[in-house]
């Protein structure tokens, strides 16, 4: 606690120490999105999403395959995929160039 005490030359034995009024609560901030670097090696990094999250390319193009789907999908630079479940996601960078990824919660 943040406390303001008089100066010395100004204290009695009378005068009560007053705490400075506490601010406000801060709210807990909110979970801060991931960003991922994927290399061009070929190699996938399984990431798990949250529902509602979503995935945004920043930069490159992403192969991305999801847990319990059939389908893969490739997104490019600029292109996002919002999750309506939770999901296990495996992506990699496509065309031998790395890709920026950022996972957002909801």
């Amino acid at each position: 606690m943040d406390t303001t005490l008089p100066p010395p030359s100004s204290r009695s034995s009378t005068h009560a120490l007053r705490p400075v009024p506490r601010a406000a609560a801060v709210p807990e901030p909110l979970p801060a999105s991931q960003l991922l670097v994927l290399a061009a090696s070929g190699h996938s990094q399984a990431l798990d999403c949250p529902a509602g999250g979503e995935l945004r390319i920043l930069q490159g193009r992403v192969w991305i395959s999801r847990e319990g789907h059939a389908e893969d999908l490739f997104l490019d630079s600029g292109e996002m995929l919002r999750l309506q479940e939770a999901a296990r996601l495996h992506l990699s960078a496509e065309l031998a160039a790395p890709a920026w990824v950022r996972l957002a919660p909801e």
